[in-house]
Formats: structure tokens, sequence, C-alpha cells
């Protein structure tokens, strides 16, 4: 005989015990459109300084340029800038240092102007004591150039130790 399955006898279920519903009162204010600008400016004063020696050394170097010409050797004829003695090779030599100078105070980069300054000072350097290098093709005065290794050490010494000034301002509008 097969064996008889076994049921278990039913259990009565307990009635469902009712929750508690809270109400709260809830206070939804109406959506506002609310606008917040952030604006960081940053302001270096080496880099203005450079951008202004940058400009003042291109003026030079362009004027001594049209003054001496390029239609002749770029060592002749010398021409009186700003009381210096300049060449057209002088004046190509300016206008180039001068872009330079120009594209790092307008990158901000303080490593940049750093270098850049330091080397173009250094090349001024030489200039000054050894005013005749090159044969005299630079036609460059030991004066002027100790005013250009002035110049870059002003700029070198503010990125070096100026420091960039930030400014932040936040605004919030609510409509």
């Amino acid at each position: 005989m097969p064996p008889t399955p076994v049921v278990a006898a039913a259990q009565p279920t307990q009635p469902a015990q009712p929750v508690p519903v809270v109400h709260e009162h809830v206070v939804v204010q109406p959506a506002t459109a609310r606008t917040r600008t952030l604006a960081a400016r940053r302001y270096d004063p080496a880099s203005a300084l450079a951008v202004v020696a940058a400009i003042a050394l291109g003026v030079v170097g362009a004027v001594a340029l049209a003054r001496a010409g390029l239609d002749g050797p770029l060592d002749e004829p010398v021409v009186q800038v700003a009381g210096f003695s300049h060449s057209a090779l002088l004046g190509l030599i300016e206008l180039g240092m001068a872009i330079v100078l120009l594209a790092v105070g307008l990158s901000r980069d303080r490593g940049a102007l750093l270098f850049v300054s330091i080397l173009f000072g250094a090349a001024a350097l030489v200039a000054a004591i050894e005013p005749d290098l090159g044969g005299g093709a630079l036609a460059i005065e030991g004066s002027w150039a100790l005013l250009l290794v002035i110049a870059f050490g002003v700029i070198a010494l503010a990125a070096a130790v100026i420091p960039a000034i930030w400014r932040t301002t936040e605004r919030v509008e609510r409509l």
C-alpha cells in the first residue's frame, strides 16, 4: 500500500492590524528660478609688466627697422632711436624679442616668463659687456644694453616674487 500523504492542519490567520497613517502638512513654496554666476579673475602684475615692456621694445625695434630699412645691408645705416644707435639687425632682434615676450606675458605662465626674461637679460648682458659683438653689426650702445638688462631683471624678479592676484565674485539672482 502506498504511503498516505500527511496534510498539516491549516492554522487560522490573524486579521491584519491597521497601519496608522500620519498626515503631515508640508508647505511647498512655489519654485523660483535662480541664477548663480561665479567669476574668477586672475591679475598677474609680472605678466602685465612683461606686456608693457614688450610693447615698448617692439615700438623701438619697429622704429629702428623703419628708419634703417631693409633694402641694404642690415648693419648699415646706423640710426638713432630714443637717443640710442640702432641698426636694422638690432631692430629685427628687438622685434623678435618683443613678440616672444608679448606671447609669454599674455600666456601668464610664470615659468616661461621667468625663463624668457632671464634668457633675454643674459643676452643683453653679453651685449652690454661686448657692444662690438659680431663686428659691430648690431650697433648697440652699452648703455642701451644695460637698460635692457635692468628691464629684463625687473621682469624676472617680478615673475619670481610678486604673487598673482585672484578675485572671485559670486552673484545669485532670484527671479
